[in-house]
């Protein structure tokens, strides 16, 4: 596991004591940086460390178990995960992804039977559920959440785009059990945190499947 190195006069146990706008102002930097070295990724190494990180998840227990599962529409350098849907749906999966309502930071689960069911929105090159077809559901039915980010900690919390919708949403899904995809080299020693950031239980990389409750990769 590569370690992201942080401001020199930060420890990475110190980021609960700071304050709150110190917090955002160094996830922001933090992000910046990380997406920074993330675009310089070739074409080829998404694509090898993306199917790994399928053959991992499409061998997991916890996902051929799950009925209902949450998925994301992949942005550019993000794990490219459209395999999965297909697996999903040839499994008799139902699949839903997120829908980002007018208010910002908020978002629903929204089935969608196929690609079809996709248009581009309102962030560039995301793609979003068809707002004239909307079949919003219950998140409580949820049994698996595929969550992306910019990078995640050993501990499972996570750096996402600063917006918060999975932060709001994911209490509501009471009884999924949650997993995030990244690449190894951001899976990092400590994400600085605030007071709502929730952590996933489960990370993926194209180096296997990593349980956070133990604490260490």
């Amino acid at each position: 596991m590569l370690v992201f190195k942080m401001p020199k006069k930060m420890k990475n146990n110190q980021f609960g004591n700071l304050d709150f706008q110190t917090v955002k102002d160094i996830k922001k930097d933090l992000r910046q940086r990380i997406l920074s070295e993330r675009r310089k990724l070739s074409d080829d190494t998404i694509v090898d460390y993306s199917n790994q990180i399928i053959n991992a998840l499409l061998k997991w227990d916890i996902y051929n178990n799950a009925n209902q599962i949450m998925l994301y529409t992949p942005m550019p350098g993000e794990p490219q995960i459209t395999a999965v849907f297909e697996h999903a749906w040839t499994n008799a999966k139902q699949v839903s992804v997120p829908h980002l309502r007018d208010t910002w930071g908020v978002m629903d689960a929204a089935v969608i039977d196929g690609f079809q069911d996709l248009i581009p929105g309102k962030f560039k090159n995301l793609l979003i559920p068809n707002p004239q077809k909307l079949w919003i559901v219950n998140p409580a039915i949820i049994e698996l959440i595929v969550i992306p980010g910019i990078a995640f900690d050993e501990y499972g919390y996570r750096l996402g785009m600063g917006a918060g919708y999975y932060d709001r949403f994911l209490p509501t899904a009471t009884k999924a059990i949650t997993v995030g995809l990244c690449w190894s080299k951001n899976v990092l020693q400590s994400v600085p945190k605030e007071p709502h950031d929730l952590s996933v239980r489960y990370l993926i990389t194209e180096k296997g499947i990593f349980n956070c409750k133990k604490g260490k990769m």
